[in-house]
């Protein structure tokens, strides 16, 4: 009789930080049905990695935020993700909003032509 071969079959994802193919359950999870892009090992190192940052520009946190001057009690630490430099403060509104646009100014710049193509319209 032949030996039969059990298959085991892992479902797997490669990470954005690393570039490594891991199994799914080395992702954290999101929300309910999504995994983290970046696997725990990286996750938790940049996350480290923001905690020190964090500290070492707190004394330039004034609790308004560097964007809009909202004061706010939960400003986040803002960086650029590809040179890891420090940028400023937000508060979530802007944080979210320039992350949405692409966390550039090329982003940004398309949507500052989009309002005021529309305001010449509209005006």
């Amino acid at each position: 009789m032949k030996d039969l071969l059990l298959e085991l079959i892992v479902e797997t994802k490669v990470c954005k930080i690393c570039k490594l193919e891991k199994p799914l359950d080395r992702f954290y999870q999101q929300g309910r049905k999504s995994l983290d892009n970046r696997c725990k090992a990286c996750a938790n190192e940049g996350k480290t990695w923001r905690r020190r940052e964090r500290k070492k520009y707190e004394h330039l946190d004034t609790g308004f935020c560097h964007c809009c001057g909202r004061k706010s009690d939960s400003l986040h630490f803002d960086h650029d993700h590809n040179t890891k430099k420090y940028r400023g403060f937000l508060c979530h509104f802007c944080n979210t909003g320039i992350g949405k646009l692409g966390d550039n100014i090329e982003g940004v710049n398309r949507a500052l032509r989009y309002l005021e193509r529309h305001e010449e319209k509209n005006g």
